[in-house]
């Protein structure tokens, strides 16, 4: 543990990466319930998504594309595997 806390490296940057961005998108996604489901203020999510931004923004560019392309390719397989059911 001591290792990944003293010396970062790529695989560590890429998964804080699409760690954040899972967080991202709770976050956005509790901005946009509505006031009946919320639990929390509204500024709460919002302040955390703009948090989970700030964050990816302080990552090398190389792990915040690399892990984009991950998410993406996630997105993909789904996609895949929603058509192939549908079919």
């Amino acid at each position: 543990m001591t290792h990944h806390i003293l010396k970062p490296d790529a695989e560590r940057s890429i998964s804080e990466e699409l760690i954040g961005l899972c967080y991202a998108i709770a976050n956005a996604s509790a901005f946009t319930l509505p006031a009946g489901q919320r639990r929390l203020p509204r500024w709460l999510p919002a302040s955390g998504l703009v948090g989970c931004l700030l964050l990816a923004a302080t990552l090398p560019w190389l792990s915040v594309v690399t892990g984009l392309a991950v998410f993406a390719a996630g997105l993909v397989g789904r996609a895949l595997v929603l058509a192939r059911r549908r079919a």
